[in-house]
């Protein structure tokens, strides 16, 4: 893999806001991947070259202090993965065009909110914090399913909503 990234690394408004920025690009040669061959009635895992790829990203993050005791953050990445060729092979050898396959366990989305509260006291501090992260949907075995197993290992997007509280 040959890797590219452009970012920037910002505090402003006397440290209370930061915000981060990265866009990168990644181009991929002799790429592997495991996949299920039928071989005389039974499935084996075989490892085939997926050959090329190219992928295009970027994420943002963002951090603010408006207060001395709340703490805001929130992110978003977004990754575009391609196959700029990719032959694989069929269950019964035969060679298949895949180059237009997803990525395996790749998001194409995912983004995070959180907000802190901290109070502190004779005993220390307290951290409150309440947050969300979202991640759109990912494909976990995108070169060994067909229409009637997709339900299977494509996972839809989803959110999480967590809450907590830390004595330090």
């Amino acid at each position: 893999v040959t890797d590219y990234e452009v970012g920037l690394k910002s505090d402003w408004l006397e440290r209370k806001l930061r915000a981060n920025l990265a866009v990168y690009h990644s181009d991929y040669k002799n790429i592997q991947r495991s996949v299920y061959v039928n071989e005389s009635s039974s499935f084996v895992t075989e490892i085939q070259n997926a050959a090329s790829a190219k992928i295009n990203g970027a994420e943002l993050e963002l951090t603010a202090r408006p207060w001395r005791a709340v703490t805001l953050s929130a992110s978003t990445a977004y990754t575009y993965p391609k196959y700029d060729r990719y032959t694989g092979f069929s269950p019964t050898g035969a060679p298949v065009d895949l180059s237009g396959n997803a990525f395996p366990n790749v998001s194409r989305w995912q983004a995070a909110l959180s907000g802190t509260y901290t109070q502190s006291d004779r005993l220390g501090e307290l951290n409150t914090t309440l947050d969300f992260s979202y991640r759109s949907r990912v494909d976990y075995q995108p070169d060994n399913h067909d229409a009637s197993s997709a339900r299977y290992v494509i996972q839809s997007g989803y959110g999480l909503l967590n809450a907590r509280i830390v004595q330090n």
